[in-house]
């Protein structure tokens, strides 16, 4: 299954919604250079995060790690490489693109802040830390399990 949005078209995959709904906003520049990195952010994020983070953190939530050792083996293999080309760039970027934040920095942090989950050694990045707590404390961002800003129905 993947992700959709209608509005009376349908919109599929992730980051095609987000491109849309950043669409005006100051998540999304204007500048069509800088739109462009925020382009390639999110195809790296695509190519080299979502598989790998994700798939390790399933299986370990699930308790099947043990049963699933040499596909995790495999997924740290190439989630670290990501994770280690995204913190070479944040030695010298506290954003990804720009002076500020922007849609890459929002559509990157979900799998990057739960790498931890799939047993990523996350203490070893210290500049992807930092970027954490920089995308945390932008003003009203949820946690991505905080159900406690959500009115009941």
């Amino acid at each position: 299954m993947h992700p959709a949005l209608e509005d009376g078209r349908t919109i599929v995959e992730s980051a095609a919604i987000l491109l849309y709904l950043a669409e005006g906003s100051p998540l999304l520049p204007e500048d069509a250079y800088m739109r462009s990195q925020v382009i390639s952010w999110l195809f790296f994020e695509q190519g080299d995060l979502q598989r790998s983070i994700p798939l390790a953190r399933v299986y370990h939530i699930r308790g099947i790690a043990d049963k699933m050792s040499q596909q995790i083996e495999r997924l740290h293999a190439d989630g670290y490489l990501g994770l280690e080309k995204l913190d070479r760039w944040l030695t010298t970027n506290d954003w990804l693109v720009g002076g500020g934040y922007t849609l890459a920095d929002l559509a990157l942090f979900p799998y990057v802040s739960l790498a931890h989950e799939g047993k990523f050694d996350m203490q070893r990045f210290q500049h992807i830390n930092s970027w954490l707590d920089r995308v945390r404390s932008q003003p009203g961002l949820l946690g991505i399990f905080d159900l406690s800003s959500y009115q009941s129905v």
